[in-house]
């Protein structure tokens, strides 16, 4: 009969990854450069999330990112497959950019509105003004990110966020 470990698992704040340690030392776990929480477990639901932008790299990191938080991702790069998505897919939340090659997201938020009224919306957008909030607002866009060129706090709010949805 062999031994059973007792095993502890950790899971990093900044990317989400679990981690599995079958022997704690007196160091520090570490991950993306910042100390890991010790997980309750599966504490948070896996949401299946469609990804709206026409930014390859950023749908590539979205993968990275949303994946490595345990949940299922979906993208779409315009706003005719981003609606053919939540039509065939049926997600529980939507990422969805402001400005796309086919059609603003204030359009293919209406749309999507008509085919499903409470599914959660986050709103991206470079290009923040008071008319595309007011808009957003009114048709009950949960949350509004503002992304800039590289910026590492898109992702940081949206991991906030996802997290806040999915307990």
């Amino acid at each position: 009969m062999g031994v059973k470990k007792a095993e502890e698992k950790y899971r990093c704040t900044v990317c989400g990854k679990e981690i599995v340690v079958t022997k704690v030392g007196t160091g520090e776990l570490v991950c993306c450069g910042k100390s890991l929480k010790k997980s309750e477990g599966k504490n948070k639901n896996r949401l299946k999330i469609l990804f709206v932008d026409d930014e390859p790299d950023l749908l590539k990191l979205a993968g990275i990112r949303i994946g490595g938080w345990g949940h299922n991702l979906i993208t779409a790069a315009s706003g005719e497959s981003a609606i053919s998505a939540v039509i065939n897919k049926k997600p529980d939340v939507i990422v969805l950019d402001y400005i796309l090659p086919d059609m603003d997201g204030i359009s293919i938020l209406q749309k999507i509105r008509k085919i499903d009224e409470k599914v959660i919306v986050i709103m991206l957008t470079g290009h923040p003004s008071k008319d595309v909030s007011t808009w957003a607002n009114k048709l009950k866009v949960r949350a509004f990110i503002t992304k800039g060129t590289r910026d590492p706090g898109v992702f940081t709010s949206l991991k906030e966020i996802i997290d806040t949805i999915a307990e």
